[in-house]
């Protein structure tokens, strides 16, 4: 019976240990192969705007995989930085990263957030890797966007619905967030896979748009 009692609670252990290794095990693995899928995604991005520069083809769609709050900055050689203006007055902003060399590049941020107070702030770009494209001027599209919001109205009016527009301009670069928490912004994506143009402005110059 000792014995018979032994190997009971030495299977129990066993099933127990399964049961919480299993998931654990499972859990990294996925957030392994989540974050080796959009770096080679980045990669292959680096890769074809390589290739649209040195081809006849103008305008290419590609598809673009971005874990959750992650962001690809496109970065041009030469200048300070990357800076995204909005509506002419607020600008955010991404310093050139030193290991790009003085080339133009693209990086891979799997963490990013935004610091400072308006009308400048800063991407903070966290766990950053990046591939260089040589010469080639990035740049993202200039964009508005019209959004609905709820306005105040007069005292005992309640609300009313307006529609805002906001202008957005790219400048030394572009940027591809994955942000679920404001969608309609140009540069913003909340599926996991996105769909967008490369655009061959000329032959030193690609434009990535949304």
């Amino acid at each position: 019976m000792k014995k018979r009692g032994v190997a009971l609670a030495f299977l129990i252990g066993i099933v127990i240990a399964l049961i919480i290794f299993v998931p654990t095990v499972m859990f990294i693995a996925k957030l392994f192969t989540a974050g080796m899928q959009a770096r080679d995604s980045t990669e292959k991005l680096t890769q074809e705007i390589i290739a649209l520069s040195q081809g006849d083809t103008p305008k290419k769609v590609e598809i673009l995989t971005m874990d959750e709050n992650s962001a690809v900055l496109g970065f041009t050689g030469g200048a300070p930085g990357y800076s995204l203006v909005i509506d002419n007055h607020r600008t955010v902003s991404a310093k050139y990263p030193e290991e790009c060399a003085g080339e133009s590049c693209l990086c891979l941020c799997e963490k990013v957030s935004i610091s400072g107070n308006l009308p400048a702030e800063a991407i903070n770009c966290e766990k950053r890797t990046c591939w260089k494209t040589g010469t080639i001027k990035l740049s993202g599209c200039f964009q508005s966007v019209s959004t609905q919001a709820q306005v105040p109205g007069d005292v005992g009016e309640g609300t009313t619905t307006e529609t805002l527009m906001y202008t957005f301009e790219s400048q030394n670069g572009f940027l591809l967030w994955r942000y679920d928490y404001i969608s309609y912004y140009p540069f913003t994506f909340k599926n996991r896979r996105n769909s967008f143009t490369i655009n061959l402005l000329e032959p030193d110059r690609i434009e990535v748009c949304k």
